[in-house]
């Protein structure tokens, strides 16, 4: 099925949203949520998962097929590390790194500094910057 797919869309959970999902009862009946955890679903496997999914979804060099890694953030201090890992995966891809900033109406001037300084970083990995939500500031 996957292979005359003509279109697919990888929405990629971490590993505590997949297992918070399993522990109230998402995927599995009761009787099974802690031996799936324990034996299947485990931290280790649920990596190799993801990183199965992000081949399987476009190979390399597929025609036509354009990868992209994107990142959303806010205007917080964590959002560089999210930039940094975005980065990292789609240089192991070969995909473009596109950033997106979530923001709301009131931008504070340490916030706008923030945001500044992850659009600079993105621009140093190869990505482009696009807003959202931050009025007289539209996408860069």
């Amino acid at each position: 099925m996957l292979r005359e797919a003509t279109e697919l869309a990888l929405v990629d959970l971490t590993r505590m949203t997949i297992r918070a999902g399993m522990k109230a009862g998402h995927v599995y009946g009761p009787e099974k949520i802690d031996q799936a955890l324990d034996n299947f679903f485990t931290s280790p496997n649920l990596t190799a998962l993801r990183e199965i999914a992000l081949r399987q979804g476009a190979p390399p060099g597929s025609p036509g097929v354009q990868e992209v890694v994107v990142v959303a953030i806010g205007a917080k201090q964590s959002a560089a590390r999210l930039i940094r890992r975005g980065g990292q995966l789609a240089s192991r891809l070969h995909a473009a790194l596109h950033v997106v900033t979530i923001c709301g109406p009131r931008i504070t001037p340490e916030q706008l500094r923030l945001l500044d300084t992850y659009g600079a970083l993105t621009l140093a990995l190869g990505g482009p910057v696009r807003g959202a939500g931050r009025r007289g500031r539209g996408g860069r």
